[in-house]
């Protein structure tokens, strides 16, 4: 036998030593029952503080909230209106990140509310006069 006849016969010894690792590891692989995965410790306390947030914004734009927070004061009908509305709108905004957190039934809530306190403090501001 020559050496380029060795060197061929080891080289596709070779190969096929590969591909039986491979097939035997992936047919291995395949017979493993799934491991159910536990949710990621980290995703789970970005979803609780995300919640956590929420209430508290549902507190900051809740009607008495802001009537104690802000209070008239000097203000006319309208002023008072444009500033509860506009602390409203600031308070959704700068939570409004959390909604990647949250089923979408709670952020709908969430948004539920911000829109009836705004048509509620609207409502209001139209029958009290200037």
């Amino acid at each position: 036998m020559t050496t380029e006849t060795i060197a061929i016969i080891a080289g596709i010894f070779l190969v096929v030593l590969i591909l039986s690792l491979y097939i035997i590891f992936w047919f291995r692989d395949k017979q493993r029952p799934a491991v159910p995965q536990q949710p990621n410790q980290n995703l789970i306390n970005l979803r609780l503080s995300a919640y956590e947030r929420l209430v508290i914004l549902s507190e900051r734009i809740s009607l008495p909230s802001l009537i104690s927070r802000l209070p008239a004061g000097d203000m006319n009908v309208r002023q008072t209106q444009a500033v509860w509305i506009e602390n409203i709108k600031h308070e959704f905004d700068y939570n409004l990140s959390q909604q990647i957190y949250v089923s979408k039934e709670v952020w709908q809530a969430v948004n539920n509310l911000r829109e009836q306190n705004i048509f509620i403090i609207n409502q209001m501001a139209n029958t009290l006069p200037y």
